[in-house]
């Protein structure tokens, strides 16, 4: 049966019961999928996980019809990962109408991969792994990278890139923040405030990234929160360990999400790829990449 759900989700075998106090929460890799088909199929919401291709606003259904899966997502051969998932972002020279610039509204038509964790986690881990196209950009707009949900459901701790392919944490925190750890120059704010990192050259491919976020509701007026980016290619990462206060704050994470929407319509069809995912439960694994530090 572990075997069978790892094959339905295109990971590796899920842990043993001696394993199981060590291993990920979630842990999805795609090539253990033979095709994109064997992809549209196992992401229906039936599964484990309840995993499935997500649609924003029901934006791509609306534009692309009843055929919008295999229309967005494809899985394709990767050298670094085996095979990984493509993802198409429609921009306004599909999608309009009904997404016409300057009627587009808050945001564009986009997909994601959805996973329900089935509890809430607290401490929170997840690594995500993506790569950006040639031509992709955020020029004018703002693309949510992740949004996964707090315990009430009615906000998401966020990363961003914004204009310019500045990374950014959105992690919707109210009260006053003290830095634990950072390696950039600017003072945090609860919201989004970009990181002085190497940002996202649309006219270039610069490889695989990786993204760990961690949050850890101590009370509902006290959280440590972090965000930390690097390509995978190299050894440095940059990011922000933080400690907020006030709140209140919510005990935990439930769902992961990768992938949300764009502010706007971006102005012509680009690609992205998602490869290897990872959540982890901090109160089983209390630091998996070693980045607190003792913190």
């Amino acid at each position: 049966m572990r075997v069978l759900l790892a094959v339905l989700l295109g990971g590796c075998p899920l842990a043993t019961a001696q394993e199981r106090g060590r291993a990920p929460l979630l842990d999805i890799r795609f090539d253990g999928l033979p095709n994109s088909a064997a992809l549209v199929a196992a992401y229906n919401g039936t599964g484990p996980f309840h995993a499935h291709l997500g649609d924003y606003f029901k934006g791509l259904s609306a534009t692309l019809g009843s055929d919008w899966r295999a229309l967005t997502f494809t899985l394709e051969p990767d050298p670094t990962f085996g095979r990984v998932v493509q993802m198409r972002q429609i921009g306004v020279d599909i999608a309009c109408p009904p997404y016409c610039k300057p009627n587009v509204g808050a945001s564009g038509p986009t997909g994601n991969l959805n996973f329900a964790l089935g509890r809430v986690v607290n401490p929170y881990w997840s690594k995500r792994t993506i790569r950006f196209l040639p031509g992709w950009t955020t020029a004018g707009t703002a693309y949510k990278v992740f949004a996964d949900e707090y315990a009430n459901r009615k906000r998401g701790f966020r990363v961003v890139i914004k204009n310019g392919a500045a990374w950014a944490p959105d992690f919707h925190l109210a009260g006053a923040c003290s830095t634990l750890w950072s390696n950039r120059t600017e003072a945090f704010a609860a919201n989004v405030t970009s990181l002085q990192l190497p940002v996202v050259r649309g006219s270039r491919d610069d490889g695989w990234w990786e993204v760990v976020t961690y949050y850890h509701a101590k009370s509902p007026t006290e959280v440590v929160a972090g965000f930390w980016v690097k390509r995978v290619a190299e050894d440095r990462r940059y990011g922000w360990l933080g400690r907020c206060t006030g709140g209140p704050y919510q005990e935990g994470i439930i769902s992961f999400r990768s992938g949300e929407n764009m502010n706007a319509g971006v102005v012509k069809t680009q690609w992205l790829q998602w490869g290897p995912l990872q959540v982890y439960d901090g109160t089983q694994v209390a630091d998996p990449w070693g980045l607190l530090g003792g913190r």
